[in-house]
């Protein structure tokens, strides 16, 4: 059996290049997706850390 990764290959050789670059495109935002959504979860982390801080000086 085909890995996913054989199957994403050998349809994207049959897709036209304007369709490939459309793939490439997605997979770049998946990419970035992933970053910034680590980068949010941590500004979080850090905030409510921030807040606990504050709420036990005042």
């Amino acid at each position: 059996m085909d890995s996913l990764k054989d199957k994403i290959l050998e349809k994207l050789e049959h897709l036209p290049k304007n369709a490939q670059q459309e793939v490439l495109d997605f997979v770049e935002f998946l990419e970035w997706s992933k970053e910034n959504r680590q980068k949010f979860q941590l500004s979080i982390v850090s905030e409510e850390s921030d807040a606990g801080w504050l709420e036990t000086d005042l």
